[in-house]
């Protein structure tokens, strides 16, 4: 029979190495929450101009996009 994995503890995350792993996933928050407001954005405003586009999901797409740009600014690692 083959021998399974050994199982070992994972060391404790320095200090150093936990703000790096923020600062990934925060960006990477932020490269996300742009690209959907973006999108939300290209599909309200090509709803808009084919002549589909209605009031609510139009307003409801902008609003939904400003927030989304909020909490990637709020995420961004680089802002200071």
């Amino acid at each position: 029979m083959s021998e399974g994995r050994k199982h070992t503890r994972r060391r404790a995350l320095s200090e150093e190495e936990k703000k790096q792993l923020r600062e990934r996933s925060n960006k990477c928050i932020s490269r996300y929450c742009n690209y959907a407001a973006l999108v939300i954005i290209l599909v309200a405003l090509a709803s808009y101009v084919v002549g589909k586009g209605d009031a609510f999901f139009s307003q409801f797409g902008i609003m939904v996009s400003i927030a989304l740009l909020a909490i990637a600014a709020i995420n961004d690692p680089t802002r200071k």
